[in-house]
């Protein structure tokens, strides 16, 4: 336990070197209790009160006409003490949208050294990089394929989906298997769906201690842990057509728990919610612009403006991510060389990896910083 002075002398490094601050913005559609388990993930990474999160413009649960300001409001009031901001999908747009409010505030903002070598941008499959005529488009169709193969889109949502497994596996990982030889296996199973490749940094996020399976039934826990068996035994033995079906069957057994689980319903939702962080919930305020510009590629040409201006600007790829490709992410850095050290792929899972593997993603967001991902 620690003692009064142990505890005096951290306050004093706290205040000679505080903690960095972090600002996440959720995918389309991430409601406040469905984000709960990832505002702790980051808060055990860090500290309590140095975590703000904002649901999706998309989100049905809180409205707040002024949630732009507030995101404003928290990069002016953090940056030159350090901030890291995660904009997961269609958070990007929302990104851009309080970046343009500071520069209208305060247009040499970005410009000032103490803000710009203090931020760091992390975008996860980030929405706003279509370009073309033709990019739009294939957003939407990939819009409309995670609709059915991962989301809960009612009866339009596909059956035995690789991606529904993919999310499967990481929610409630198989027991008695490593994740660099679930990752493999997968890999040697659907390689046509696979981003890795050769040089890109491999992030692994997936813990099988990090398991929502305490929250099943006795029957579904039963019912999965045959399948889980079957998958590690089909791995070992290098059986991958039979662990397509396998990884397909574990996606169906798990799909009502998933949808639970993006909802947020088997996390702590009684806790009591502080008004502050109310204040920074909800809203359909600029749903529509924000859907325009998430189909576009005004966030893309934002975010390449801020790089030139020196902020740190970073990419996680899940490696079976139905939104962005490796390729598209490359094209936003200049040569090869830069999209090396700034693209980073998450080992083994899919874009909603965040909300199933919360305390891994937190540790993955502040290593991003510090470079001590391998």
């Amino acid at each position: 336990m620690a003692t009064e002075f142990d505890q005096a002398i951290c306050r004093i490094e706290e205040e000679v070197n505080p903690k960095r601050h972090c600002l996440f913005l959720s995918g389309g559609m991430g409601t406040y209790a469905g984000i709960r388990g990832i505002q702790e993930g980051l808060e055990e990474q860090y500290g309590v009160g140095n975590v703000d999160i904002f649901n999706s413009v998309f989100s049905t649960d809180r409205q707040n006409p002024k949630r732009f300001e507030q995101m404003a409001d928290l990069i002016q009031k953090h940056a030159k003490g350090g901030l890291d901001i995660v904009a997961h999908s269609l958070g990007a747009a929302e990104l851009r949208k309080a970046i343009e409010i500071v520069k209208k505030r305060d247009e040499t903002f970005f410009d000032r050294k103490e803000n710009a070598e203090n931020l760091h941008i992390a975008l996860v499959s980030p929405s706003g990089f279509s370009e073309g005529i033709k990019g739009p488009f294939r957003f939407l169709a990939r819009t409309w394929r995670f609709a059915r193969e991962q989301a809960d889109f009612g009866k339009a949502s596909k059956k035995d989906t690789l991606f529904r497994g993919i999310d499967a596996l990481t929610a409630a990982p198989p027991i008695g298997i490593s994740p660099e030889e679930l990752s493999k296996g997968l890999r040697e199973a659907m390689p046509e769906l696979s981003q890795y490749r050769e040089g890109f940094t491999l992030i692994p996020v997936v813990d099988a201690k990090e398991s929502f399976e305490p929250y099943l039934s006795d029957i579904q826990k039963k019912d999965i842990a045959t399948y889980r068996e079957m998958i590690r035994s089909a791995i070992e033995n290098r059986n991958y057509f039979y662990l397509r079906s396998l990884i397909k069957a574990y996606g169906e057994r798990l799909r009502k728990p998933l949808i639970e689980i993006y909802a947020g319903n088997f996390e702590s939702v009684e806790a009591p919610i502080q008004e502050a962080t109310k204040a920074t919930m909800g809203g359909y305020i600029g749903l529509l612009t924000t859907l325009v510009e998430g189909f576009g590629s005004k966030p893309m040409k934002e975010l390449a403006s801020l790089r030139q201006k020196g902020i740190r600007v970073d990419f996680v790829l899940p490696e079976y991510d139905i939104f962005m490709r490796l390729d598209e992410a490359i094209v936003f850095f200049e040569g090869k060389d830069e999209a090396l050290r700034h693209i980073k792929v998450a080992e083994g899972v899919a874009h909603a990896f965040p909300a199933l593997q919360k305390m891994k993603f937190g540790e993955m967001v502040k290593n991003l910083r510090e470079d001590k991902v391998s």
